[in-house]
Parts: structure tokens; sequence; C-alpha cells
């Protein structure tokens, strides 16, 4: 029983054999079709729907893809890059996607953080690294557009801890407060008008108030200066003369009073 099987397995061997060497002669197959295709295949990125922007809070899937199915597993590595920033502004489930013998695609998804910021429009670059297996095609990386949910401030407020001073050496601070962080420094540039003269009635320690990224409110701190001379009461406005940054209104103002307190007999 055993050796007709055998004859039986040769016999079918031979058949398929002069089969193929029929259909050679004939033309209907080529030496390289008959031959094992050892070729890599071509990996490439894609987005996994047509959508090419993510808002901030939401998800976007990316796939690699082979060109064809192959029987060794393919290993694709993932850089990524741009003006958002990894952790910080989104995550990645996965650096390093992996295509089992007979997978074509592969995803990794990444999710944007949704924050308080007002950071304007971002992007994420994703390409692929290295592959191994495989050979990079085109394209080999994709942009990610990133849409701000957050609204820019709409008001800024200037605020004095103090409104009198006295003119032997006190201080306030000004204080600039935004309606909301942004994620880039606002720096306003103060203007100081009234009665009372810088330099010679009170100092500023910066006429630039720097919000820092991420914060709400900035400050400087004004010095009155100790004279021997008897004056009336001064006054110091304060305001914003320009600023970087986006804000839709500006332009507050402060009002500071300097009382004096030489005797009468030191008028000017």
């Amino acid at each position: 029983m055993f050796e007709q099987k055998l004859s039986f397995l040769k016999v079918s061997a031979v058949s398929i054999v002069v089969a193929m060497a029929a259909l050679l002669t004939q033309g209907f197959l080529s030496p390289s079709q008959v031959q094992a295709d050892t070729t890599q295949p071509v990996v490439t990125l894609a987005f996994e729907t047509s959508s090419t922007a993510v808002v901030e809070g939401h998800s976007i899937t990316i796939d690699a893809k082979l060109s064809k199915i192959y029987d060794k597993q393919v290993v694709v590595n993932l850089s990524f890059s741009g003006t958002a920033i990894m952790d910080t502004d989104y995550t990645v489930n996965k650096t390093q996607l992996v295509l089992n013998a007979g997978t074509r695609t592969s995803s990794t998804v990444i999710s944007t953080i949704d924050d308080t910021l007002v950071e304007g429009q971002e992007s994420i670059l994703v390409a692929i690294s290295s592959a191994t297996n495989a050979t990079l095609g085109t394209p080999r990386s994709l942009s990610i557009r990133v849409v701000e949910d957050d609204n820019p401030p709409t008001s800024i407020k200037l605020s004095v801890s103090k409104t009198s001073l006295s003119e032997s050496g006190d201080t306030t601070t000004i204080t600039a407060t935004l309606s909301q962080a942004m994620s880039d420094p606002v720096v306003l540039n103060l203007v100081f008008y009234g009665q009372a003269e810088m330099d010679s009635d009170y100092t500023v320690s910066n006429e630039k108030l720097t919000i820092a990224a991420g914060a709400t409110s900035g400050s400087v701190t004004l010095s009155t200066i100790d004279n021997e001379h008897r004056e009336s009461l001064e006054t110091i406005v304060v305001g914003v003369a320009r600023y970087s940054g986006v804000l839709r209104r500006l332009f507050p103002v402060v009002i500071l009073k300097i009382i004096d307190d030489d005797p009468d007999g030191e008028r000017c």
C-alpha cells in the first residue's frame, strides 16, 4: 500500500513538471513566473481615512502598507517631528510596526492632547526611519495638521498692588493678566506718562512686561525716588504701546499717585 502511494506521488510530481514544461514551451508562462518571487515588498505610509488633519483632543491613524504579501516578517521604524511635541502635544501608541509574514498592513494611532493653551496651528511629521525586509517607497512620510480648539485671549487687564505711593522709595507691582494662557510668550511694551517723570520721580524694573508661555500673568516693579523738593501731588499713567501675541482687545490703563513727603518750606 505504501509503495502504491509513493509511486502515485512520483507520477504526480512528474506530471506537474511535464505540464510546466509544456506551458513554458508554448509561451503561456515565462521563466520569471516559474521561479519563486524573492524580491522584497515596498513599504509606504498612508492615512487610514481621507483626513490629513486632527482636531486637538482627537486621534488619527497612520498605516504602513506593503506592496505585496511577503513570506518574511517586516519591521518598520517610525520617526516623529514637526512643531507639535511628542508627549506634550500628542502621544503615539506604536513607534515600531511589525508586519508578520502574510500581513500587508499595520497601524499606529496618534492621539493629540487637549489643553487650555492657545498654540495656533501645529504639525506632526511622521516618517519611516528604517525598515527590515522591505524597500522604502513613496510616500514614506506624512504631515498631519493639528487644529487648535482653544480661542485666543479676548482681553488683558492691568492692575497694581497699590495706587498711592509715598515719595520716599515706595514700590508697587504692575501686573498684566490675560484672559487665557498662550503657548508663546506675550510681550507688552509699557508706556509711562503723566506729571511724574521717569528717572527723576520713579524708576521701572523693565519697560517690557513679559507673560511667559503657559502663564496668564506677568509683572514689573515701579519704585519712587526720594528727593528734597516739595512737589504737589503727581500722577503716573501706565498703558500699553504695543504687544506681541494674539489679542483682540488691548490698551488697558492704570493711574498711580505719588504723595510728596517733603516739608512745605522745601517746595520747588
